[in-house]
């Protein structure tokens, strides 16, 4: 049922927004590893989140206080 309400809030977002077509243009290869779970996604996107100077709300807070508030190593 979750999944469904999901769907359904997704269905009114622009694309460049809305999760389900978050994965479309990556790599078969990517999406399986990430749903075997040797990738893991999460962290990616911290990651990429800190690498743009910002905390896990997207709020900017500086390169080096995003490593720290989302404990990049």
């Amino acid at each position: 049922m979750r999944e469904g309400i999901e769907m359904k809030q997704s269905i009114d977002l622009p694309d460049e927004l809305n999760p389900q077509y978050m994965f479309q243009t990556t790599a078969i290869k990517l999406l399986s590893q990430i749903a075997k779970g040797e990738i893991d996604a999460v962290d990616l996107a911290k990651r990429e989140l800190a690498s743009q100077g910002r905390d896990i709300n997207g709020v900017w807070v500086g390169f080096g206080k995003a490593v720290e508030l989302l404990r990049i190593s």
